[in-house]
């Protein structure tokens, strides 16, 4: 997939934009879901042409009799199947006419999407990064619920607002307070057909302008992304790049080491920004996110901790205010309690974490009147 315009980066330039300012907004594609035990596209077309040739000739989709060799000729003679094309480009007819009615697609996806599979590294170490705070918002045009999952299991970040449909669209932000997740395509609890070759030419109406003024303010980077659907490629990115003054901060397109496929309308959005289009070669969404991020991002830690300041210069800063300054000799019994425990409830609520078991009002404090707990 070599870019005909644009520029090369390194995975030390890519942690630079994903950790610093104006914050980085992530598009992630199937690619970072497929160790997570979600298929990539043809992995798809695969189970819906199997699912949909059990269903026509009787059998079940469990059977462990049914081979490739059964449904694959069977698929081939279709009418509508391009047989010069890949499993892949054939994705969206092998949807839109194989996984009818509408109600048996989306219990399809369900399945393929509840794999039974844990989480993978990289999207453990994804929440760990959305927990510190560089990354913020997430566009996805996959429909699996994965990084939420992440957030249930491991309690990090907090908060993930999940923007999943129009009705959804009134907690987006472009300076969000929590980490935020937009699904371009709905997702498989809220389905929209998106799969349908009609509909994967433009995204709903009401999302671009809310993500123009994001995509013009913040740099894009891109992880596990064909670059295929002219609903993200054209409609989103393209169309608007005279909107976003050419994306001036930069679109980072990471593609694996050794990918050569053709891209054409990657090649296009690269020609079109130039030296504003950057490429990442990358090992793998995993590989990148729990290895070569994940260790720089230890290695600042350990140099902002091993920088030693001399004993024998080292001099206390004055305090910056006298409200701030030490009170020399002071005892507890001069605090005031009432207002120092409302204190301690409020910075608990705020960082969502539990109330020591003295501030609680059935543990004897039900009011910033009363008197402490002894």
């Amino acid at each position: 997939m070599a870019r005909a315009n644009g520029q090369t980066g390194s995975i030390g330039r890519l942690y630079s934009v994903l950790t610093g300012q104006p914050s980085a907004v992530l598009l992630l594609g199937a690619g970072a879901s497929l160790r997570s035990g979600i298929p990539l596209a043809g992995g798809v077309v695969e189970k819906a042409a199997r699912w949909a040739f059990a269903r026509d000739h009787g059998r079940s989709e469990d059977d462990p009799r049914l081979q490739r060799s059964d449904w694959l000729p069977w698929l081939r003679k279709l009418p509508w199947y391009d047989d010069s094309n890949t499993f892949a480009d054939n994705y969206p007819s092998v949807v839109e006419q194989l996984l009818q009615p509408r109600q048996s697609r989306a219990e399809f996806f369900r399945k393929l999407l509840n794999p039974g599979v844990d989480p993978s590294l990289g999207y453990e170490k994804l929440a760990e990064f959305l927990h510190v705070g560089p990354i913020k918002t997430i566009l996805t045009t996959n429909f699996d619920a994965i990084l939420p999952q992440v957030r249930a299991i491991k309690r990090r970040p907090h908060v993930i607002d999940v923007i999943q449909t129009a009705a959804d669209y009134t907690k987006f932000s472009t300076i969000p307070q929590h980490p935020q997740l937009v699904y371009l395509h709905g997702s498989v609890d809220h389905y929209t057909d998106k799969n349908l070759i009609r509909e994967v030419q433009r995204l709903d109406e009401p999302i671009i302008p809310m993500l123009i003024p994001l995509l013009r303010d913040h740099p894009l980077v891109i992880i596990g992304y064909r670059g295929s659907e002219p609903s993200v490629m054209r409609h989103l990115l393209m169309n608007n790049a005279e909107t976003t003054n050419n994306f001036r901060h930069g679109i980072f397109w990471c593609k694996l080491k050794g990918d050569d496929t053709d891209a054409p309308l990657v090649d296009e959005l690269a020609t079109m920004l130039g030296s504003n289009f950057t490429t990442v070669e990358i090992d793998g969404f995993d590989e990148l996110f729990s290895r070569d991020l994940w260790n720089l991002h230890l290695d600042g830690h350990k140099q902002a901790l091993s920088v030693p300041t001399p004993i024998d210069t080292y001099q206390p800063s004055p305090a910056p205010t006298y409200e701030m300054s030490v009170i020399e000799e002071a005892k507890t019994e001069e605090f005031d309690w009432a207002v120092l425990r409302a204190r301690i409830v409020q910075y608990c609520q705020a960082l969502q974490i539990s109330v020591p078991l003295r501030c609680r009002p059935e543990c004897g404090w039900n009011s910033v009147a009363r008197s402490p707990v002894t």
